[in-house]
């Protein structure tokens, strides 16, 4: 087989993968929530669920699932970030080169990862 046929493939492949992890740390975090609950359900059900539809949503439709691989990042630095109480608008940004009127980055990648996850659940 040449390269040409071999790359769509591996970026399958690529996007599988990064959707399964998407999968598997969104799948923990919803299990947690009903474990949390009371639901009958193990954790373990939710956290490969998770990772089978990341499997699934990378090969079926790579793309997609490597935006929501990011969206999926970036809902978890800005929520770990502010629910951790590290985001303090007075201290500079070493991400932006202490620039004045960013220090708010990680409350933007929380609330972006929300808008996201919700634009995908309406799609």
């Amino acid at each position: 087989m040449n390269q040409e046929q071999d790359s769509p493939w591996a970026y399958r492949l690529g996007a599988a993968t990064l959707g399964a992890m998407a999968g598997l740390a969104l799948g923990l975090l919803l299990g947690s929530l009903a474990v949390a609950a009371g639901a009958a359900t193990p954790l373990a059900h939710f956290a490969g669920a998770g990772s089978l539809a990341g499997v699934a949503s990378g090969l079926l439709a790579p793309a997609g699932a490597m935006d929501f691989f990011f969206g999926t990042l970036h809902f978890f630095i800005g929520f770990f970030a502010t629910v951790l109480d590290r985001v303090d608008d007075d201290t500079p940004s070493r991400l932006y080169g202490h620039a004045a009127g960013r220090e708010g980055w990680p409350r933007w990648a929380f609330i972006f990862g929300i808008a996201f996850a919700l634009f995908l659940t309406l799609l």
